[in-house]
């Protein structure tokens, strides 16, 4: 994933684009690679990398550390991505920054309308791709577990079935829990093969049906669109988030806090950067089905709690969380490093342009 040959024709094409472009500024998602390569030809761009993932400290290396030193910036998505980077590389920490992710906090927002009345049905929800990490069997042996005495309790499953690669996931040989996860990606080399390259998201979506055992109240609603997605989080009692690996920053933790929604999560990674434990959320271990059931049960057994919860974590968006005060942010510190004396742009470049007229250019 980080290897120079990883799609360099398409680098080089990109980077012949951008400078045709004559863009200012190039903001590169996760390939460091592909952010050198576009330096290689427009050397007077600022060139800001943005890190979704964990690979810089995972696949650390000496020609890794040689590209970073030609950027202008390096992005994480949250204070663990950033932190980790940091500590690898102390050379360039200091053009290390978080930005966070953000969301529309106009169109994720609780119901405006009166709450129906309800037919007692609970609803827990989990919203994110349906694969290993994301902890999803897990979540179904803590339904299992609540179900038992609460006839009325329903799991929503939103997502598309697809397993990650367990490569993309860099698991640490001493992380237990993500060793778990192996049966789900095969530990012989055929069966490797054929869950990973020939069934892909199908074998995990047949191991998770197979634990649901026909149960009708787990639903998998399968890929929605965003509209039926808000209304989800606007009917359900609590936003379950059972993650295994380590989460950089998830995209849903933000939606439902944002819709008015408790939510109950692991301690993983940036998650703790965005559900506040026992403010607006509970977080628990990863992997513990048992206690993620108690977690889930204390904040669906107590409706002043949930509403609590639900009201801080909707106001921590909108204080902390918008795409606004993102790219507020971004922004900041692009300009901050195109017009510092002896940035990497700023040395082979005239004084940047006023923030308006600038070209900026996404990949």
């Amino acid at each position: 994933m980080l290897s120079t040959w990883y799609h360099l024709f398409y680098a080089v094409r990109l980077a012949l684009s951008i400078r045709a472009s004559k863009c200012d500024v190039v903001l590169v998602h996760n390939f460091l690679q592909f952010a050198s390569v576009i330096k290689l030809f427009n050397p007077s761009a600022t060139i800001c990398l943005q890190m979704h993932c964990e690979w810089l400290r995972q696949f650390a290396t000496a020609a890794s550390e040689r590209r970073l030193r030609k950027l202008d910036l390096i992005i994480g998505v949250s204070d663990y991505i950033t932190e980790g980077t940091r500590i690898r590389f102390p050379a360039i920490a200091e053009r290390c920054h978080t930005v966070y992710n953000g969301v529309d906090t106009d169109r994720f927002c609780p119901s405006p309308a009166v709450p129906a009345q309800s037919d007692g049905t609970q609803h827990l929800l989990f919203v994110a791709r349906l694969s290993p990490e994301k902890g999803v069997h897990v979540l179904i042996e803590a339904f299992k577990i609540l179900a038992e005495s609460r006839p009325t309790l329903r799991l929503d499953l939103v997502g598309g079935a697809y397993t990650q690669a367990y490569l993309y996931l860099a698991p640490d040989p001493d992380d237990r829990t993500m060793a778990s996860l192996e049966r789900f990606y095969g530990t012989r080399l055929f069966e490797m093969v054929r869950r990973q390259l020939i069934l892909e998201g199908q074998a995990y979506l047949d191991d998770l049906t197979t634990e649901a055992a026909g149960d009708d109240r787990i639903v998998f609603h399968g890929v929605i669109p965003h509209a039926e997605t808000i209304a989800l989080y606007r009917q359900a009692a609590v936003m379950v988030l059972p993650s295994v690996w380590n989460e950089p920053s998830p995209l849903p933790t933000y939606e439902a806090a944002a819709c008015g929604l408790p939510i109950v999560s692991t301690r993983s990674g940036g998650i703790p950067e965005i559900v506040e434990h026992g403010c607006t959320g509970i977080l628990v271990t990863r992997g513990d089905a048992e206690e993620l059931a108690l977690a889930i049960s204390r904040v669906i057994d107590d409706p002043a709690l949930a509403r609590a919860m639900g009201e801080a974590g909707r106001q921590r968006m909108l204080e902390r969380f918008t795409w606004e005060a993102s790219s507020r942010r971004l922004a900041d510190l692009i300009e901050s490093v195109s017009g510092a004396p002896g940035s990497q742009s700023n040395t082979r470049k005239r004084a940047a342009p006023e923030r308006s007229g600038r070209q900026v250019g996404v990949t």
